[in-house]
């Protein structure tokens, strides 16, 4: 029989807990973000530093419309520092864009899949690419 018991959190110690536990938004705590709605990526080559997403893909499949989805990724990446270089395609084919941030570059690609479903790439490479 154990007579151990619970210990009460107070919700300041909650606070303090839950910011040690992550350290970022995105993507496995990164400042790379997931598309709004979607999770559970297929991961490819995925390389992290720590919590720094050095290089590798992520790629999401989900309900979303081009254009929406790419404008909204590209909003929330400049918010957490991403800076757009690039960006081209249509939104009824597909939109990719380039971001760059410190030594690395994303780069985006947003394509429709079935009726309200999208496919969304995500590169991240050492390096800021010109």
């Amino acid at each position: 029989m154990s007579l151990m018991k619970p210990i009460a959190m107070t919700p300041a110690a909650l606070l303090l807990l839950s910011a040690c536990a992550t350290s970022g938004p995105g993507f496995l705590n990164t400042d790379v973000l997931e598309p709004a709605g979607m999770t559970n990526p297929v991961q490819q080559g995925v390389k992290m530093q720590g919590t720094i997403f050095q290089e590798g893909a992520i790629i999401y499949t989900g309900k979303g419309e081009v254009q929406k989805t790419y404008a909204g990724y590209i909003d929330s990446m400049r918010g957490l520092g991403w800076n757009p270089a690039s960006s081209e395609g249509e939104a009824g084919k597909g939109l990719s864009g380039r971001l760059v941030k410190d030594t690395r570059t994303l780069l985006l690609t947003v394509s429709p899949e079935q009726k309200d479903m999208v496919k969304v790439i995500i590169r991240v490479t050492a390096g800021a690419a010109r």
